[in-house]
Order: structure tokens, then C-alpha cells, then sequence
């Protein structure tokens, strides 16, 4: 007996927004995470920092770069056209 084989289940498209829009919710939460984790890090003092003539070494000041392009790209993709999101409450710079 041959039993023949079925395609796989396609996700509705409504569920697969639904899904989508979960998942940039999700990407977007990492991506505040990862930015207020910089900025708190940055925010520590070293004594590279106190022989730096702008205030901050060189370590510390890449994360401050860092923490803004994680919030760029969040900014990025809440204006895409597809996403109805924003950015997590008292996320945004």
C-alpha cells in the first residue's frame, strides 16, 4: 500500500503576522536590554576614564556608540511598513 505524502501545513497568513509582529516585539525588548546594558556600563568610571581628556576611555565611550546604534536599529524597524510597533516604554534615547 503506497500512502501518499501531504504537503506541510502552511501557518494562515493572519497567524504569521501574528507571529511576526511577537517576534519584533521580542527583537525590540533585546534590543532596549542590550542598549540600557551599555549605557550602564559606559556609565562605570575607570581610571582611563580620569586620564582621558573628554572624560571616558575609549572602552567606555564605544558603548555609549554601541547603546545608539542598538537604538537606531530599533528605530529602523519600528518604521518599517509591515510593523505597527514601538519601541518598549522609556526605551528610546
Amino acid at each position: 500500500m503506497i500512502i501518499p505524502l501531504r504537503a506541510p501545513i502552511q501557518p494562515a497568513p493572519a497567524a504569521e503576522a501574528a507571529l511576526a509582529a511577537v517576534r519584533l516585539e521580542v527583537l525590540l525588548a533585546a534590543l532596549h536590554d542590550a542598549a540600557e546594558y551599555r549605557r550602564d556600563r559606559a556609565w562605570g568610571y575607570c581610571l582611563y576614564c580620569a586620564c582621558e581628556r573628554h572624560g571616558l576611555c575609549p572602552d567606555h565611550a564605544r558603548d555609549y556608540d554601541t547603546a545608539d546604534d542598538y537604538d537606531d536599529l530599533a528605530e529602523t524597524l519600528t518604521r518599517h511598513p509591515a510593523c505597527g510597533l514601538g519601541w518598549p516604554a522609556g526605551g528610546a534615547r
